[in-house]
């Protein structure tokens, strides 16, 4: 497995793909991109814990599979 890079190096490497391309972006539309993609990896934090959350619930009712709880 590849190591994740830093965010300064990471960012680097995509302004070095984005010059190689040829694209020329202005200021705005690089932020956009960035402010996209901090957006999507915030998304994709939280559908990480809501999961983490539903395995762990999931969890504490197979230990109590013996008894029927019917509070409500």
């Amino acid at each position: 497995m590849r190591e994740r890079r830093s965010g300064r190096k990471r960012k680097r490497k995509e302004r070095r793909k984005e010059k190689k391309r040829g694209q020329h972006l202005c200021f705005l539309q690089r932020k956009q991109r960035r402010c996209c993609a901090m957006g999507k990896r915030r998304e994709e934090e939280q559908k990480r814990k809501k999961r983490k959350g539903k395995k762990r619930r999931g969890r504490e009712k197979r230990k109590r599979k013996g008894r029927r709880d019917y509070s409500y």
